[in-house]
């Protein structure tokens, strides 16, 4: 890294000075003497600094410098400039000289390999020191506040709760509120859980062979889902969310290239089963690729063989209209947050007429199959969500054209780009991009440091090593599926954001596969 010594000895005797009082005078040779730093060279330094306007000095008896703002008003990333110095990781630069002191030719035409990723860290430096004060480093607050992205393009992951929502939520936060207790509170409790039970039932159009049992997440009803109907052989889809998928020793319903069940393997696999108890589970859409699955006809497989169906629906609501009746399914998953609502809150819809048992034992809250205390705030906050839903899918419907514009751009810029599942129907938002040779973790960073949330898969599998297994039962190859990232859109997204999109995975491709092809 060159950042030679300079830009240190500025910040030392910056700091020494914002050690003392804000008025008084510090003299260079004290500065010199304290940090052991050699006052010729600390006089040529401050004049720089003064010349940024950083110090002022004062001429003398008793005179000296001191700062000219506040320690929390003076960035290190000033010092820095005002002397001069440069960071600069990477060893690309425009020498013309044959060799240097580091063993490297350098003639300036050759663009070192790696040289995004030490572009890419110099730029988390000089933000890091953007973002750091006198005053931090005087009080050793080095910590970095956590910033946010200025583009969300990763709604499958989560949402931003709906203003309405918020406002009710705000009023209801002051009250103490326990559907278990018997008195006016728990009363009160009590209406709010069954409002926005009856309103997760208006959502699906859930008639009243349903019922509706409360979870804590998309994950919990999902495992009640499966795990609660007892001696039955489970079936689930290759492309399941992992709150489905490690609950069975294997997945057993293939997909077609395009992402859609292959309804002929089912309907083999189904033969074999027999006359043996089945519980068939596939998603409604999926949550990297956003492929909507037909699942009225795996109903009409399934129906034919007396199994049970479950889907996880998770991604539906306030993208595409659900009717649970329609559908013919047993069970639902949906949940709060990915529509609109707050976090702490789901559902498993499913008939009465199951059996279905509890894997949380306690109070016997939710009709004995999911004890535990109501989290009647974001219970609420759901049901509002689902009163809303309608609004808002409308509102979504109008971000397809932006997807779609995003993907011809694309297209433009490199043909040899995939879009996965693009054959089949996909919800409005969803995008899944594959850029040639450059892998999904490093447009995830790249995408971050230029303030743009993306995903490289479900967010609930973030941080883990596994496989990207819902485009390599695509048919995908390794290679190919671990450039796979996901985009999903929100209501409020523009042209404006998918133009700045568009140029930074443009600006990568062409750089990293430039860099590939200087290499070979």
């Amino acid at each position: 890294m060159f950042l030679t010594s300079k830009a240190r000895y500025a910040v030392m005797g910056m700091l020494e000075m914002a050690s003392r009082d804000p008025f008084s005078l510090t003299k260079l040779a004290d500065i010199a003497l304290s940090q052991e730093i050699e006052l010729l060279f600390l006089e040529q330094i401050f004049a720089k600094l003064k010349k940024a306007d950083l110090v002022e000095a004062v001429r003398g008896p008793g005179g000296g410098c001191r700062l000219t703002r506040k320690a929390d008003e003076i960035t290190i990333s000033e010092i820095i400039e005002s002397v001069k110095e440069d960071i600069k990781i990477t060893r690309c630069s425009n020498r013309t000289q044959q060799t240097n002191s580091n063993g490297y030719l350098a003639s300036g035409k050759v663009i070192c390999a790696t040289h995004h990723l030490w572009a890419d860290l110099e730029n988390q430096i000089e933000e890091y020191f953007l973002n750091k004060t006198l005053f931090d480093v005087q009080n050793k607050r080095l910590s970095k506040k956590p910033s946010l992205n200025k583009i969300y393009f990763d709604h499958n992951a989560t949402t931003r709760l709906l203003p309405e929502i918020k406002k009710e939520l705000l009023e209801l936060f002051q009250y103490p509120l326990n559907a278990s207790s018997t008195h006016a509170n728990g009363r009160a409790a009590k209406y709010y859980l069954e409002n926005a039970r009856n309103r997760v039932k208006g959502l699906v159009n859930a008639d009243e062979q349903y019922n509706v049992v409360f979870t804590s997440s998309g994950t919990e009803a999902n495992n009640l889902a499966i795990l609660g109907i007892k001696n039955v052989n489970p079936l689930v889809s290759v492309i399941e969310h992992s709150s489905v998928l490690d609950l069975v020793s294997r997945a057993t319903i293939k997909i077609l290239p395009n992402g859609l069940i292959n309804l002929a393997e089912l309907e083999k696999t189904l033969a074999v089963c027999g006359d043996q108890a089945t519980l068939i589970s596939v998603m409604l859409a999926n949550n990297e690729t956003g492929v909507i699955q037909p699942i009225k006809d795996i109903v009409s497989l399934a129906k034919n063989k007396g199994a049970i169906i479950h889907t996880d629906a998770t991604q539906a609501p306030g993208k595409i209209a659900i009717d649970i009746n329609d559908l013919g399914v047993d069970m639902m998953t949906i949940s709060s947050h990915k529509f609109g609502g707050p976090m702490g809150a789901a559902a498993l819809i499913y008939k009465k007429s199951l059996d279905l048992k509890p894997i949380i034992i306690g109070g016997g809250q939710e009709y004995r199959i999911r004890s535990g205390t109501h989290n009647i705030y974001a219970i609420h906050g759901f049901g509002v969500a689902c009163f809303l839903e309608g609004k808002y899918r409308k509102l979504m419907a109008k971000v397809e054209p932006i997807r779609d514009y995003i993907e011809e751009e694309i297209s433009a810029i490199a043909e040899q780009s995939v879009f996965f599942g693009k054959d089949a129907i996909r919800l409005p938002n969803t995008s899944s991009i594959g850029m040639p040779n450059v892998t999904a973790e490093a447009q995830t960073i790249h995408f971050d440091i230029n303030s743009i949330a993306i995903s490289n898969g479900s967010a609930c599998s973030s941080g883990t090593s596994k496989l990207p297994h819902v485009y390599m039962a695509m048919g995908y190859s390794l290679e190919e599926a671990k450039t796979a990232i996901r985009i999903s859109l929100g209501i409020n997204n523009t042209y404006e954001e998918a133009n700045k999109f568009v140029q930074v995975w443009k600006d990568l491709y062409l750089r990293s596969n430039k860099l590939i092809k200087d290499v070979i």
